[in-house]
């Protein structure tokens, strides 16, 4: 294990990355957070004093430019993605990206043959990777403990009226996001969730991009065939969606969105369920809250015997994992052509269902 301090700069300070992510950096003690970038000067400068950050920009060129550093984490909107990315590989920088990694699967590529050209880390933030349950999942899969894959099937309603639709949140959570200097423009009426050209889509291309990857991942596939179904084109995103994948695996989501979660209107409630099937057996797991999260239960079915299975795993964060993946070659929890796989399933089922047919990837 490598004793050297990865010096990091990081492109957009909003809720997540200073909520999370920079706080997950640092709790490696083998990270250190030298600068950050964000076009809001006023926020740029709490997000500094509650960071405790020695150097803020309004423009991340000039992070690029005038900085040390050893590493970019990248959690700007998705459309804001490619080129930082590119012009930090370029420098012979390390990359952290949030999802989705891009909007296209072309911009996906360009990253991801950036990162091989300059021989450097690209890893996207997708959290559930590191999770112990999706992990133990994984196993049993490569096990074959449900036989050989043959389907996926995958459900999963949430309650997000409250940004599509601009809904007040209680009260004492607008309270806590007025006050911080990460929050105020990442919920409500004309956030940049809300606006599709900057997201890809509705929220199945930004919430829904978790889910599909989780799904890909485990499948180990990626879509070759895929079949979209919508009952709007605007949100809420209420869609299902068939995708038949590289290696033979059949794929069915259901996505909805606005699923009442009371209408005291819970912030983030979710339901969901993704169930593996195999010519020996099935594999169920269920979750509860909203983006990615552990699977909260696990049963495993072999001939007709049906057992809970409680993680074998302990759960690690992407932040976490690119820190050793850069330092000390651990293995990339999410490099960018499995990303990719997200980015064309999504673009996939849009297409299908705008132009009625099926779409080959």
């Amino acid at each position: 294990m490598s004793d050297q301090k990865l010096r990091i700069g990081v492109i957009g300070i909003g809720w997540y990355a200073g909520t999370a992510l920079i706080p997950r950096l640092r709790e490696t003690g083998r990270a250190e957070i030298v600068a950050i970038a964000r076009r809001n000067t006023d926020r740029l400068a709490q997000a500094q004093q509650e960071l405790k950050v020695g150097e803020a920009y309004t423009d991340w060129r000039e992070m690029l430019d005038k900085s040390q550093l050893d590493a970019v984490v990248i959690s700007t909107p998705p459309n804001a993605h490619t080129e930082p990315a590119l012009a930090a590989l370029e420098r012979g920088l390390h990359v952290f990206v949030e999802k989705p990694i891009a909007l296209t699967p072309a911009d996906a590529q360009r990253m991801g043959a950036a990162a091989a050209e300059a021989d450097r880390t690209l890893m996207v933030g997708y959290n559930a990777r590191g999770m112990g349950s999706w992990r133990t999942i994984r196993r049993l899969l490569s096990e074959d403990a449900i036989g050989s894959l043959r389907q996926v099937s995958v459900t999963a309603c949430m309650d997000l009226r409250f940004i599509w639709r601009g809904m007040a949140l209680p009260e004492e959570t607008q309270n806590v996001f007025a006050s911080s200097a990460y929050y105020g423009d990442v919920f409500g009426r004309g956030n940049w969730r809300t606006l599709p050209d900057i997201v890809g889509g509705g929220m199945f291309a930004d919430v829904g991009s978790h889910i599909q990857d989780i799904a890909l991942w485990l499948a180990n596939g990626a879509p070759t065939q895929v079949a979209g179904f919508a009952q709007s084109q605007a949100s809420p995103a209420i869609l299902s969606a068939l995708a038949h994948l590289d290696n033979g695996v059949l794929l069915s989501l259901a996505f909805n969105d606005a699923v009442s979660g009371g209408e005291t209107l819970r912030p983030f409630y979710s339901r969901g369920r993704m169930t593996f099937y195999g010519d020996r057996g099935q594999l169920t797991a269920d979750w509860t809250k909203i983006m990615s999260t552990e699977a909260e239960e696990i049963w495993l079915e072999q001939e007709g015997v049906r057992t809970q299975v409680e993680p074998a795993f302990e759960s690690v964060h992407p932040a976490t994992v690119f820190v050793s993946t850069v330092l000390d070659g651990a293995p990339n929890l999410c490099p960018a052509h499995e990303a990719a796989r997200t980015v064309a399933l999504t673009e996939a089922i849009y297409r299908s269902e705008a132009e009625g047919r099926i779409v080959r990837v």
